[in-house]
């Protein structure tokens, strides 16, 4: 009686964990996609989640081969062969696996496949628990890929918090000239400059990295061999699942080129810069002297003006010394004729009008070297008159040529403050691109 409640006891403990396991089972059913299959891959059941997962029913998968989930390559291939061989041999697998619907979509599955061995450890099936995650796993690839093209674009180098290297892709190590070996390792300040590195702001610089503040802009590190290298570069604090902080991925652009192309601007910018100040300057100096010139140039035509005034004046005093000449040449032909009649008078009078006779003949000589002096200073007056008048010609004419000086002088004048208006404004502008090529900010 004892041995058989012994037995009883057995019996019912058996079923209370039997009770258990099967409730385990059942609830692994309700959320897995659930399919068993024979070792060698031939399909015995498949539950409702994984019928509808991969949209066949029941009768269309029991007794086909697990190989209807996968694409033709993978069925044929030694590495297929060698997985199930591996399931048959009692071997556990799991994974993420890309398997085939009905309709030929491709879904994701993470799964478990489970070898269930009889008493003699030989494998009787295999049961596949299977979870969708199609969806995470597309947002994966996607991440991955635009992870992966950016590598290929772009230099990527990772650091631990505190800047020491992890990682650096191809395109990093040959902008730098380093192998990776030379690089892994080490920390971040073997690519800066000696005095930045023991800067302050260096220090802040990972300091705020290391506190998850992100960074971006135009820096200046160093190649192998201390070559100066410009790149446009963001470093990225990186968290983990738990919002932890983990590292720093840098993703840079090597801009040395485009750098050194904006320096040759800068200073050809700089020159041009100064070139048209000077030109400027030059071009108010020689304002300046054209206006000065203008200012000139009227006042000796106002010279010339009253010259010209003072030549006729010249002119007709000439004219009235001439006048007066002609009365004074009258005057002694007059007196000639006065005397020669007195001269034929003292003659009649005989003895007594021989002094008379000698007076008017005095008087005669005189008058007679009267005209013969009118003469002479009418002929002068006459040449003087000519070369007055050819003068006045001449200072007219020049009187002339001075107002068409002052008129091209003061063209001239207006021509220079164009150019010094039109120099000021080239120089704004100039100006306004040196601070343009000046505004690049260049970063830590």
């Amino acid at each position: 009686m004892k041995k058989l409640m012994n037995r009883l006891s057995r019996l019912n403990h058996f079923g209370g964990h039997h009770s258990s396991v099967n409730g385990r089972l059942e609830a692994l059913d309700r959320t897995n996609a659930v399919i068993e299959f024979k070792a060698d891959g031939t399909i015995l059941s498949a539950n409702a989640n994984f019928l509808s997962l991969m949209g066949y029913g029941l009768d269309e998968v029991v007794g086909q081969h697990h190989c209807m989930f996968v694409d033709a390559a993978t069925c044929g291939s030694s590495e297929y062969t060698l997985f199930w061989n591996n399931l048959s041999s009692g071997e556990f697998h799991r994974g993420v696996f890309k398997r085939l619907r009905k309709d030929g979509r491709e879904v994701w599955i993470q799964a478990t496949y489970n070898p269930i061995v009889d008493t003699d450890g030989k494998v009787r099936r295999v049961i596949k628990y299977a979870t969708d995650v199609t969806v995470d796993e597309l947002r994966h690839a996607d991440h991955r890929g635009q992870v992966d093209a950016i590598g290929r674009a772009q230099a990527v180098i990772e650091f631990t918090l505190d800047g020491t290297v992890l990682a650096a892709n191809q395109n990093f190590l040959t902008a730098f000239g380093f192998r990776a070996n030379e690089v892994l390792g080490r920390h971040h300040s073997m690519f800066v400059d000696p005095t930045y590195r023991k800067s302050a702001e260096y220090a802040m610089f990972w300091k705020k990295l290391g506190e998850g503040n992100y960074n971006s802009g135009i820096y200046q590190r160093f190649g192998k061999q201390g070559r100066a290298i410009w790149i446009q570069a963001s470093y990225n604090p990186i968290r983990d699942m738990n919002g932890d902080l983990v590292k720093v991925v840098k993703y840079a652009t090597d801009i040395t080129s485009r750098m050194d192309a904006t320096q040759t601007l800068r200073n050809a910018v700089g020159g041009l810069s100064t070139a048209l100040q000077d030109n400027a300057s030059f071009a108010r100096t020689a304002n300046d002297l054209a206006q000065r010139t203008a200012t000139m140039a009227q006042h000796g035509g106002s010279a010339v003006n009253e010259m010209v005034e003072t030549m006729r004046a010249i002119h007709d005093g000439a004219k009235a010394m001439g006048d007066i000449i002609k009365v004074i040449d009258g005057l002694a032909f007059q007196t000639n004729l006065l005397a020669l009649n007195a001269a034929v008078e003292a003659a009649r009078a005989g003895e007594s009008g021989k002094g008379f006779a000698v007076v008017a003949g005095e008087v005669r000589n005189l008058a007679q070297r009267s005209a013969d002096s009118a003469r002479e200073i009418r002929a002068l007056i006459d040449r003087s008159s000519r070369q007055v008048d050819h003068g006045v010609e001449l200072v007219e004419d020049a009187g002339k040529t001075i107002v068409d000086v002052v008129s091209a002088v003061k063209e001239m004048a207006t021509s220079m403050d164009a150019i010094v208006t039109a120099a000021e404004k080239q120089g704004n502008q100039i100006a306004g691109l040196r601070q343009a090529t000046e505004a690049l900010k260049i970063d830590g």
